[in-house]
């Protein structure tokens, strides 16, 4: 009998040490993801901002000095070049959100090695 309890008690803390590693890992995890979501939102927000003020102070500029009959076509190719910079810096943003890794990759393919799931 004590053998047994012996044998189920070491299975028990094997289990408990393993679980709780692979919380750990986890926790590592979620800071990584963490910090990599605030770098790219932090860097998202930045150039929009500053996309925006450079564009409006050319497209300023440019109407100043522009003759008053090219004012128009000059503020719809303005408007057209915002619009195209605006979808390649969400093109942008979205790979660099697409491209990561995936999000807790490591932790999975711990469990997955545990359970044993190829």
């Amino acid at each position: 009998m004590t053998l047994l309890k012996q044998t189920l008690h070491g299975a028990w803390d094997s289990f408990f040490a393993l679980l709780v590693n692979r919380f750990e890992l986890f926790a590592v995890e979620l800071r990584e993801e963490q910090e990599r979501f605030i770098r790219l939102l932090v860097v998202a927000l930045l150039s929009l901002l500053l996309l925006a003020l450079g564009v409006t102070l050319v497209v300023v500029t440019v109407l100043l000095l522009a003759p008053p009959e090219y004012r128009p076509w000059l503020c719809l190719g303005c408007g057209l070049g915002c619009l195209l910079s605006g979808l390649l810096g969400w093109l942008r943003v979205r790979s660099g959100l697409c491209r990561g890794p995936a999000p807790f990759e490591t932790t999975r393919s711990e469990l997955k090695k545990d359970c044993g799931v190829s």
